[in-house]
């Protein structure tokens, strides 16, 4: 088996060759479509003044073990610009898995841009990508919602948040990484060259990836994202970008905001049950330049009363109006997220800058807090058994409230929309697939938050 993997790779890469030297990055992610049946996406990032992409990628299946189970040649479809010379191109493949697992979905491809400044030697390492997916029916590897941004401005601040999700609710939790080679890390990377001031990081909270470039040229950088249910990792997906530091006589914008919320925190922003949410940001630059404003996120999603977003694009400004009326089916603890993404077009280049909003639904600013040691918010057992427990709660009224247990990273471990009534309450947990520890658990409701320690053992 292995040997057929070693034969096909070789001929994968002599067939490439010729052509990866121009990529600029890519990605691979997994849809569940029903049983053990995914939709594979893979999407591969090019700068337009190379040589053209090739017409059929090969997308390896392997399993846990690295063991190659089937590798697919795929057709690519019809390109699409995302703007500052580069296209993507999608690679579309359906996979039925034998039995429920987990497994790596792989593409690799020689050779990396011999321009990338921050590699010790580009030309000689490969451009690998790789999604870890455990393929079962209620499960789909981890997306991200934005597309990548592949130019930044000399000493202008660069942030940019990919903003991973889950349709399926799992916790994420997001870094940067060292591209690869092969599976395995190249040896000697660093991060793109930044001014002290603003090192080249990503928000663990928000996702946002921000620097201040200090030199120019070509940089890669690499997203990995880890996806846990009940608190144990269950896959992965990564991005690679490449992207340039030019150069410019643009002239920074500057950004307004208003919101009938105030924020508590580094954007995060708490929205009753029922409530409204109303945000205008406004970016304003002196150059004369077309500005467009767009917003991607969840609260874009959801299937009743979804959020709105209404653009006022033009010259030197652009207006964006965020509105979303909240339901008592959208209260949880986990924040959605929301990013607003402007573009400065100057000349021939695009400069785009995101801000980042957190909303947690069904928390008011003044609500009653409450820990776990009082007769209106307790735990039973204690410690937990098996993960099975109930909860003790006392609530004003009717109502959905949100649920929410986090592990001593803060990863949310398990999350739950559940109906209380006026009066006592009692919630009974069961069946959670939680290792022995100390968690924390949230209980928010539209007038009150009950919190508190608990402690699972076998």
């Amino acid at each position: 088996m292995k040997k057929i993997y070693t034969v096909l790779f070789a001929a994968m890469l002599c067939f490439s060759a010729t052509h990866a030297t121009h990529l600029m990055g890519g990605q691979i992610t997994s849809e569940n479509i029903g049983g053990l049946t995914y939709k594979v996406t893979l999407m591969a990032f090019r700068d337009t003044t190379g040589v053209p992409m090739y017409s059929t990628a090969t997308i390896i299946y392997s399993d846990a073990n690295g063991m190659l189970i089937v590798s697919h040649n795929v057709a690519v479809s019809p390109a699409s610009s995302i703007g500052n010379g580069v296209e993507m191109y999608t690679y579309v493949d359906t996979m039925t898995f034998a039995a429920p697992g987990s497994f790596k979905i792989s593409w690799e491809d020689c050779c990396r841009n011999a321009a990338i400044l921050n590699l010790p030697t580009p030309s000689g390492n490969n451009f690998y990508l790789e999604n870890v997916l455990l393929a079962v029916s209620n499960n789909s590897s981890p997306n991200f919602m934005n597309m990548p941004v592949t130019l930044a401005q000399v000493n202008v601040p660069f942030i940019y948040n990919p903003m991973p999700f889950d349709v399926d609710g799992d916790s994420l939790a997001w870094q940067l990484d060292v591209p690869l080679d092969g599976a395995m890390p190249i040896t000697g990377y660093v991060h793109p060259s930044s001014d002290v001031t603003m090192p080249f990081s990503m928000n663990s909270a928000t996702g946002e990836i921000s620097f201040l470039p200090n030199a120019l040229g070509n940089y890669v950088s690499s997203v990995l994202v880890k996806e846990y249910r009940a608190g144990v990792l269950i896959g992965n997906i990564r991005r690679d970008m490449q992207f340039l530091v030019v150069s410019s006589d643009n002239n920074e914008d500057s950004v307004t905001t208003t919101c009938n919320i105030n924020p508590s925190f580094d954007g995060m922003y708490y929205v009753g049950i029922n409530s409204n949410m109303n945000f205008t940001s406004t970016s304003h630059e002196p150059d004369q330049d077309y500005m467009t404003i767009t917003a991607n996120g969840e609260p874009f999603t959801v299937s009743n009363s979804p959020a709105t977003f209404v653009a006022t694009n033009g010259i030197s400004q652009a207006t964006g109006a965020f509105n979303w009326n909240t339901l008592p089916e959208h209260a949880r603890t986990k924040p959605y997220f929301v990013v607003i993404r402007t573009t400065e077009h100057h000349a021939s280049y695009n400069f785009i800058t995101d801000k980042t909003l957190r909303i947690v639904v069904g928390i008011t600013s003044g609500l009653a807090t409450t820990d776990a040691t009082t007769d209106n918010f307790r735990f039973y057992p204690v410690p937990a058994i098996g993960g099975r427990f109930n909860i003790k709660t006392f609530s004003n009224k009717n109502e959905k409230v949100a649920l929410g247990i986090y592990d001593n990273a803060g990863r949310e471990v398990y999350t739950k929309s559940i109906t209380v009534v006026n009066g006592d309450n009692t919630i009974a947990i069961d069946g959670l697939s939680l290792t022995d520890g100390l968690y924390s658990v949230k209980l928010v409701g539209s007038e009150f938050m009950n919190q508190g320690r608990l402690v699972i053992s076998k």
